[in-house]
């Protein structure tokens, strides 16, 4: 059975830069819709030290942002896989960053569960959902890679399998290879399963 979360999802912005709704199946967020269509060419998140980061996506190839958490069991499952995508492109000029936009996770919950999933990379803060708000991301782990311009060119699942043994779709990594080649994404969008992010916006 389907029940509808709700629509519309980011009422902060104009309307046509996000039409989408969220459906709960299983005990599981399906986000769908369509990505923003204006360009995020910079942003900020909080650092480990709790400082203000501003990112800028021209200085690097793309940009690959991963919204994680430390209590959702199927993001926490993730943790080699993202492991691998950051060996796999970080040489050839992409930048990505974990980024955990919940409210509700402190700081030691944070990393506790970094160290735990042996994730070298940082875990970066969203304070109020700020970003998971202008990309459209409403579930954890949701990809989401910005061209150079900081156009949203890929947006959904990490890839199509939880289980690791059972992935035949690699979309975050399908998708980078078709960018960094300078191709057009061959599947822009995917639903994104996982926990709701739980940003202090409403």
């Amino acid at each position: 059975m389907y029940l509808l979360l709700r629509a519309g999802l980011n009422m902060r912005l104009p309307l046509h830069l996000f039409s989408g709704l969220a459906i709960v199946m299983s005990g599981c967020l399906l986000l769908m819709g369509k990505p923003p269509v204006l360009p995020v060419p910079v942003f900020t998140v909080s650092g480990p030290d709790a400082k203000p980061m501003q990112v800028r996506t021209a200085d690097n190839r793309a940009t690959l942002v991963v919204f994680v958490s430390a209590l959702c069991p199927i993001s926490t499952d993730y943790g080699p896989r993202l492991e691998s995508l950051e060996q796999a492109f970080s040489s050839q000029g992409v930048r990505m960053l974990l980024v955990n936009s919940n409210q509700n996770e402190s700081d030691s919950q944070v990393e506790t569960q970094r160290k735990l999933s042996k994730i070298a990379m940082p875990v970066y803060r969203d304070p109020q959902g700020r970003l998971a708000d202008i990309l459209g991301a409403n579930a954890t782990p949701t990809a989401m890679i910005l061209d150079q311009a900081g156009s949203l060119r890929y947006a959904g699942a990490i890839d199509d399998s939880r289980n690791p043994t059972r992935v035949r779709k690699p979309y975050v990594r399908l998708a980078m290879e078709e960018i960094l080649a300078g191709k057009s994404v061959t599947l822009g969008r995917t639903s994104a399963r996982g926990c709701s992010i739980k940003s202090s916006n409403p």
